[in-house]
């Protein structure tokens, strides 16, 4: 198949909306050749790239309200990606509070997955660690602990070791009991800052 050809069996697996599309649309986007001689040269298979790797993601954490959960065309779904990279760009660079409660709604009104936000971040953001930390303040403001929880342990396991994500996991597990937790991770940072010492002190003082 040429170019154009892709674009459309893409379009139309899209549009299948089923197990088995959904299923050969993932398989098209694991094909190495595809991808470097496609998807890495046009824009809009590029997008649908992201697609399928957030999809990878949440069906392995078993997400039921993930990004193909509903049926949306090629175009639709860069669209949503364009939008939150934009909201994404407000936030970080023009430190727009309206664009912070626009995209927490826009996420809720999609149903955009806490692994979609993630993503977007890593793609989009300059400061990815400011920007996790954030959001994830954000989510702790709106009483959503398990998203902020989330938002975190995903965003360490894209900045692996970042003290400051670190800890404010293991301040969380110690919020809500869950010591031993804390202890793994803060175990996880190799140059202990004072934060984490603070941390180290309180999870060994609680025995």
């Amino acid at each position: 198949m040429d170019k154009q050809q892709y674009k459309q069996y893409v379009t139309d697996l899209l549009n299948e909306h089923n197990r088995q599309s959904i299923d050969e649309l993932v398989a098209l986007y694991e094909d190495r050749d595809f991808i470097r001689d496609y998807a890495s040269e046009d824009t809009e298979l590029g997008y649908i790239y992201i697609v399928t790797c957030i999809y990878r993601e949440e069906h392995n954490e078993h997400i039921k309200n993930n990004i193909m959960s509903v049926r949306r065309t090629k175009e639709r779904l860069i669209q949503i990606i364009t939008y939150c990279k934009f909201l994404l760009w407000r936030i970080e660079l023009m430190f727009d509070d309206e664009a912070v409660e626009e995209l927490m709604r826009y996420l809720d009104y999609e149903k955009l997955s806490v692994i979609f936000l993630v993503e977007m971040i890593r793609i989009g953001s300059i400061d990815k660690i400011s920007m996790y930390i954030k959001l994830s303040e954000v989510y702790k403001k709106q009483m959503l602990d398990t998203y902020a929880f989330q938002l975190l342990r995903y965003a360490n396991n894209q900045e692996p070791g970042n003290e400051q994500i670190v800890c404010m996991l293991a301040d969380m597990c110690i919020q809500y009991g869950n010591i031993e937790s804390a202890k793994k991770l803060l175990e996880t940072i190799e140059k202990p800052g004072r934060i984490t010492e603070v941390l180290l002190r309180k999870v060994y003082s609680d025995e």
